[in-house]
């Protein structure tokens, strides 16, 4: 029978001084051996340092759920920060994972500026279609975080893609609602975007009457 890997000895010997080092709530050493190199926690490990009373244990579960982001166990590293109430780094590994259902209803339950805003800037380089449910999605969570310049680049940007496709009804549908947000957007913008609006309707009008 063969001794293995001198590599799978070194991570079993890792687990091993986890365990010492738990058996005698030396935490501050479970702290620098999940810094260090790679180290496998074990369910009972992650359990043990979330019922101890370690000072920094909140720091040492966030070191160990970064950990496993870096490893791509996105759903234990989800578990964590959900449980340490660190909604943004939740949504960073439901992003990392492209968890795209996971995202939208985390998001929708959070109920914050920012977690919209980072949602909708990530499900835009998802495959969408044209007012299919993610694409709702991405305009009602700019809507709710009041990003209302992003909302409109975004209607914008994919008017290009319909053109593009030669779905030129959808582009005027897309133009007209980005011209509704108009009263949204500061003074600058607002110039800017309407007459970019403009000179594409003025387009699609030709080509539609060629």
């Amino acid at each position: 029978q063969s001794f293995g890997s001198g590599a799978e000895f070194a991570v079993s010997s890792k687990e091993a001084e986890v365990d010492l080092a738990l058996a005698g709530r030396n935490y501050d050493r479970v702290m620098e051996l999940v810094q260090g190199e790679e180290v496998k926690l074990r369910p009972e490990h992650i359990e043990a340092i979330k019922s101890s009373e370690y000072g920094r244990k909140k720091e040492l579960l966030h070191l160990v759920a970064k950990r496993y982001v870096k490893s791509n166990k996105f759903d234990k590293a989800i578990d964590i920060f959900v449980e340490l109430k660190d909604n943004k780094m939740a949504l960073k590994a439901m992003i990392k994972g492209k968890k795209i259902a996971q995202i939208i209803q985390f998001v929708n339950f959070a109920r914050q500026d920012d977690l919209y805003e980072m949602a909708a800037n990530f499900l835009q380089t998802t495959k969408l279609t044209y007012d299919d449910a993610t694409f709702k999605c991405i305009c009602s969570f700019y809507s709710k975080s009041k990003c209302f310049t992003r909302l409109v680049d975004f209607l914008l940007a994919f008017s290009v893609s319909e053109f593009e496709s030669s779905n030129y009804e959808n582009c005027f549908e897309l133009l007209d609602r980005a011209q509704k947000l108009m009263p949204k957007v500061d003074a600058t913008s607002q110039m800017h975007y309407t007459a970019r609006i403009r000179t594409d309707n003025e387009l699609l009008e030709a080509l539609m009457n060629a």
